[in-house]
């Protein structure tokens, strides 16, 4: 088989030598391939350097951004994806291939048995998002998470603060289809499963008490599951700040910032995918 290979040696756990490393696996398993090596360049540009004549499929080693950009333009091109974990939190190779992924052993594995699928996700705007997207304040709760791993509680605290997460005064107005409701943060997430649409979870706290209530619970656990979190399951979704403000939003993993308001799309066939589960 002939593929063409995408490695970013700047994603959280890519190795300098990543391209050469993943040339030597491929040659061992006696397929064709050309390397196109990010190293930080512009991925528009990389993408444009591929020759796809007579490929079946793409495999990109990076992190989930690197390979949210190529499974959104491989759906475009209709072509297949292979995603090798790269990154820090590897979302998208996760919900692919499963918890327990080595780039090796997803390599190997899904060369191997080939099970191809389908995958669901959501166009916000002109982007892609195949796991989920977090809106609003919330979203920086990552920066304090990441000092609760460490055992820096302090530090947990003043980044909270710092943050302005525990802030009721940036709302957010959501247009679904059939209602219409305020909230302070929203989680929107592709389902795992056949749900025919978006799992929408949103917190609207009534005071500043209970909204320290529901970060600390995010801080320590899943924030989907926080106490006082509202769920529906919606096709479409629209979006804006009371202020028109830009939203802070995190795309599998990604933080950005969208201009408001924008709308948000289910797409069931979204991108072809090699899995490595069995």
């Amino acid at each position: 088989m002939k593929f063409s290979v995408i490695v970013n040696t700047r994603s959280g756990s890519v190795p300098d030598n990543g391209d050469v490393l993943i040339s030597e696996e491929l040659t061992g398993l006696g397929h064709e391939f050309d390397i196109y090596s990010v190293e930080g360049a512009d991925l528009e540009d990389v993408w444009k350097q591929q020759d796809l004549t007579g490929c079946d499929g793409i495999i990109v080693w990076g992190g989930d951004g690197t390979i949210s950009f190529v499974l959104s333009h491989a759906c475009r091109a209709d072509i297949p994806v292979l995603p090798l974990p790269g990154g820090t939190m590897n979302l998208l190779p996760k919900h692919i291939h499963g918890n327990d992924c080595e780039w090796r052993d997803c390599l190997s594995n899904a060369l191997e048995n080939r099970q191809t699928k389908s995958l669901a996700g959501m166009q916000i705007e002109d982007q892609m998002c195949y796991v989920g997207v977090l809106i609003g304040r919330l979203t920086r709760l990552a920066h304090s998470r990441e000092h609760l791993r460490t055992g820096a509680v302090g530090s947990a605290v003043e980044t909270l603060v710092g943050n302005d997460v525990l802030n009721l005064k940036t709302r957010l107005e959501v247009q679904g289809e059939d209602e219409n409701w305020d909230a302070t943060a929203l989680g929107i997430f592709v389902p795992e499963d056949d749900t025919p649409g978006l799992d929408i979870a949103s917190i609207d706290p009534d005071n500043l008490a209970q909204l320290v209530e529901m970060s600390v619970e995010s801080l320590i656990g899943n924030w989907k599951t926080a106490n006082g979190v509202e769920h529906r399951t919606v096709r479409e979704i629209d979006i804006a700040t009371k202020d028109d403000k830009p939203v802070s939003v995190t795309l599998d993993g990604e933080p950005r910032e969208l201009k408001s308001p924008f709308s948000i799309a289910f797409r069931p066939e979204a991108a072809t995918v090699w899995s490595a589960r069995n």
